[in-house]
This record gives structure tokens, sequence and C-alpha cells, in this order.
């Protein structure tokens, strides 16, 4: 399999936005890119970490994993004055900055929950209890989550 095919594989996420004055809430689908995820990119992330701004680290993630979004702009006229149009809004680092920060995080953070694995069966909940383990009783008593005892005794016969 070539690098390029596991950078190029993208995942869409769905984000719900509270609507105005309380109206209802809307979807808003952001595609990223989970491949781009590298060590290069890993790197500029320490380099913003140590620069002490949490913002360029959120920056160096949108712009390495964002390959598009359901986001739109007005559009201004030359006195910066909304015309009543509006535009797709691009993955440019240009149209990044103008969004606001917590809808960033929103992202990031759908972002890091869809790139978890799925937890393991035998993993402690967050609860801290064991999950219970499912059995059936057959007829003769016997559990089929019990281990059978008699070594003599072929598949099928509990």
């Amino acid at each position: 399999m070539k690098v390029s095919t596991l950078k190029s594989r993208v995942h869409r996420l769905w984000i719900d936005v509270p609507g105005d004055d309380g109206g209802p809430n809307e979807k808003v689908w952001v595609d990223y890119r989970p491949g781009e995820l590298t060590l290069n990119v890993s790197d500029r992330i320490k380099e913003a970490l140590e620069s002490g701004f949490e913002q360029d680290v959120a920056f160096v993630m949108i712009t390495s994993l964002l390959a598009g979004w359901d986001l739109q702009t007005d559009v201004l006229d030359q006195w910066g004055n909304p015309t009543g149009d509006l535009r797709q809004l691009g993955t440019s680092e240009a149209d990044i900055k103008t969004v606001p920060l917590t809808f960033l995080g929103e992202i990031l953070g759908k972002i890091e929950t869809d790139s978890r694995p799925n937890p393991r069966r035998d993993v402690t909940s967050d609860a801290g209890s064991q999950p219970a383990e499912q059995s059936v009783t057959s007829p003769n008593g016997t559990s089929s989550s019990e281990q059978p005892t008699d070594l003599a005794a072929s598949p099928g016969s509990y």
C-alpha cells in the first residue's frame, strides 16, 4: 500500500451547533484526513507547545488534518459590510483563522474521539466496574461461562 493512499483517506464528522436565538441546532459536517497526523506534524506540535500558546497547537492540528467543512461566510463589500451573499469557507490558513476557537476546539475534540480505537470488552469501564459476564445456564445446571471440569468430555456434551 502506498503512503499517499493512507494519507488520502477522509473521515466525516457531524458537529451540533446551537441555533441562533434558541432556534433548533444545526449539524455541520467536517471532513478530516487521519493519515495526515505524521511525525512531521508531531514535530510542529512540539514547536507550538514550546511557544506556550495552545492556540498554535490547535492551528497546527486543524491546518494539517482538515479536508473540508460545511461552513459559509458573509461576502463583504469594499468597506467591510456584509453584502447578503455567502461563500463556502475553504480550508486555507486565512479562512481557518476566521472561525471561532471554540468551534475549532469542538472539531479537535470530535477528531480525538473518532481516532480512538474501540475499547476492549474486558477493560474496566469509566465507572470502575468490570463488565458483567454474560452466561447461559444449560439444562444440566452449568453455565456457559464456567470452564468444564471433566477433561474426558467431548465438545458439545456440557
